[in-house]
């Protein structure tokens, strides 16, 4: 049984398996899956978590609502840092209220997509009224100029505009742009 500390009738709080999750109630599968279940992909935390130190540099890139982003702080711990990247500018919002909800100072959240070059590209915007898997957003190639869905321009960044000094673990979910992210 779901029992949820926040309840409308388009989002819903509630505390899963890696802190309390402010959640989409339109969204086909995350949040689905954190109403009915209180986790998301936790293969994927697992098969991470061993590479994770504590006081650890984690980059989230196409963290959504921040389900992975928030396990990671965990693991790093105070000392540490998570840099989450989510393009979407709902999502991003949802993003900061969950670091928020959660008081992870330690996570990071930048609304910028992450690729092999700097400048701008576009993102799908939908409505958050509407069902929608909004983890299967993908950047628009070719700008996305003149398609019939509304989309945003988003400022795109490469990792090695970061001048980490240190990186532990790129976990990247971006639909497609995982090489670009390699190569930037």
């Amino acid at each position: 049984m779901t029992i949820r500390i926040l309840d409308t009738p388009n989002l819903a709080i509630k505390a899963c398996k890696h802190g309390r999750f402010l959640y989409n109630l339109h969204d086909l599968f995350i949040s689905k899956a954190l109403d009915e279940y209180g986790e998301w992909c936790e293969p994927e935390i697992e098969t991470l978590a061993p590479f994770i130190p504590e006081g650890g540099v984690v980059l989230d890139i196409g963290a959504n609502i921040g389900t992975h982003a928030l396990a990671f702080a965990r693991m790093v711990g105070p000392a540490g840092v998570v840099a989450a990247f989510e393009p979407q500018r709902m999502v991003f919002y949802n993003l900061c209220a969950n670091a928020l909800l959660n008081a992870h100072e330690n996570l990071h959240c930048f609304p910028y997509a992450v690729g092999d070059r700097e400048g701008k590209v576009r993102i799908p915007t939908r409505r958050m009224d509407v069902a929608f898997n909004f983890g299967c957003v993908a950047v628009l190639e070719g700008g996305g100029v003149g398609l019939p869905e509304p989309a945003e321009a988003v400022d795109c960044i490469t990792i090695d505009v970061l001048k980490l000094v240190r990186c532990d673990v790129i976990k990247a979910d971006v639909e497609g742009y995982e090489e670009r992210v390699i190569r930037g």
